[in-house]
């Protein structure tokens, strides 16, 4: 699945519905496949990542496209992206130093 292999999440798919953690169970969720891909409407989730250009790089290895490449945002680094349902979010990371 599109967000275990790019953000390394938990997904369990034995019920009715797939659902998702991340590593740290802070973040967790599910999918509803009966609704439309957020595309750019509506609420737009971002990621903390440690590394971008990396996660940017599985986004495009694994079916999904980046919608808009790394920007400074402040003292972040930020960009969005599409999986591959056009389902649109965002990532941000602190610049290393």
């Amino acid at each position: 699945m599109f967000y275990q292999q790019v953000f390394g999440w938990k997904v369990r798919t034995e019920a009715d519905h797939a659902s998702f953690e991340d590593g740290t169970g802070h973040v967790i969720g599910a999918w509803v496949p009966d609704r439309s891909p957020s595309g750019n409407t509506g609420i737009l989730p971002y990621v903390y990542v440690d590394n971008i250009d990396q996660v940017l790089a599985q986004v495009s290895a694994h079916g999904g496209e980046v919608v808009r490449p790394p920007y400074p945002e402040g003292d972040l680094r930020v960009a969005t992206f599409s999986d591959p349902s056009g389902t649109v979010m965002g990532v941000w990371q602190r610049p290393r130093k």
